[in-house]
């Protein structure tokens, strides 16, 4: 199994389906610096790709080069976290982050990853 650094740092990941949590606890082989190295691995046929998202998967799972694996268990969604170190947000920032939402909720290459 391997994967982007954060991915795979806590060698460990949740996987749950119908309300069952089950810890799936691995070894890395390889850590990557970024999804795109985790995607070009897995093509490549060197193992596991953990975390790799949706959207640049999607291709390679249509076109049978990529199989997703206990596609039944999901993992946990990431949060994504807007800030700033300020009291009052801009009318700019609360659009981009509405915008951001309205996006994710709507758009299934989106998804966190498979």
């Amino acid at each position: 199994m391997f994967g982007a650094r954060d991915a795979v740092e806590k060698k460990e990941v949740i996987l749950t389906r119908e309300g069952k949590r089950e810890a799936l606890q691995f070894d890395p082989q390889v850590i990557v610096r970024n999804h795109m190295a985790s995607l070009a691995a897995a093509l490549a046929g060197l193992g596991v790709g953990l975390l790799i998202p949706a959207y640049l998967a999607r291709p390679y799972l249509e076109s049978g080069r990529l199989e997703r694996l206990l596609p039944e268990w999901k993992m946990p969604s990431l949060q994504l976290l807007a800030f700033t170190g300020k009291e009052a947000v801009s009318p700019h920032l609360e659009g981009l982050i509405d915008k951001m939402q309205e996006l994710f909720r709507e758009n299934p290459d989106l998804e966190p990853s498979v």
